[in-house]
């Protein structure tokens, strides 16, 4: 049997975003708390839990906690182990997010297990 699906959480602060990045292996976005949107290939997409997003191959993207109080936690799902089988591993960060923390959450901390 092989592993086919890596699946993720991420949780951003209030206000917070990923890097500006893309990769070959498509991702789907499942929003489990909060709202944000996405920038993709220049087009925003706007979400909010329960929503569903898919990033397509190749997509430079990034991804906004639109909120300033309320952090957004999203379970990501893509089929990166088989791209790392077949030594398709083409991922390029275009920007990084800053390494300072958004203006008054210096002390946030990403939840545990409260949802």
């Amino acid at each position: 049997m092989a592993q086919s699906i890596e699946t993720h959480i991420h949780a951003f602060a209030p206000g917070g975003y990923a890097q500006n990045h893309g990769h070959m292996n498509t991702a789907t976005f499942y929003v489990m708390r909060g709202q944000g949107y996405d920038i993709h290939d220049g087009n925003r997409i706007e979400y909010e839990a329960g929503d569903m997003l898919l990033v397509e191959a190749g997509c430079v993207h990034q991804h906004y906690n639109a909120s300033d109080d309320e952090e957004m936690i999203v379970v990501v799902m893509k089929a990166k182990p088989l791209f790392l089988l077949m030594h398709m591993v083409f991922q390029k960060t275009v920007k990084l997010p800053p390494k300072d923390p958004v203006p008054g959450m210096s002390a946030y901390i990403p939840p545990e297990t409260s949802w």
